[in-house]
């Protein structure tokens, strides 16, 4: 889904509507064409991390993995319990 998806709602003075009418003619065309409900739908979700992050994110573990094991070889860490 994209957030980028513009709808535009246009409220028409007619007559003798007065400007409490035409706020509540807004408030009603926003309600039923469903757009804030798919954006607070929309709120937490986090995108997918792309491919070049997820090499990185695995690249940064298997060094932190390799400094780990050299300071256990090497005695200045003792292995968790």
């Amino acid at each position: 889904m994209s957030f980028n998806m513009t709808k535009n709602i246009v409220v028409n003075r007619s007559g003798k509507t007065n400007s409490f009418g035409l706020l509540k003619q807004f408030s009603q065309k926003v309600r039923s064409s469903g757009i804030i409900p798919k954006i607070k739908s929309n709120r937490y979700s986090e995108r997918k991390s792309s491919a070049f992050r997820r090499k990185f994110d695995a690249l940064r573990k298997i060094a932190r993995k390799a400094v780990v094991d050299r300071n256990l070889k090497l005695g200045k860490k003792d292995k968790k319990k």
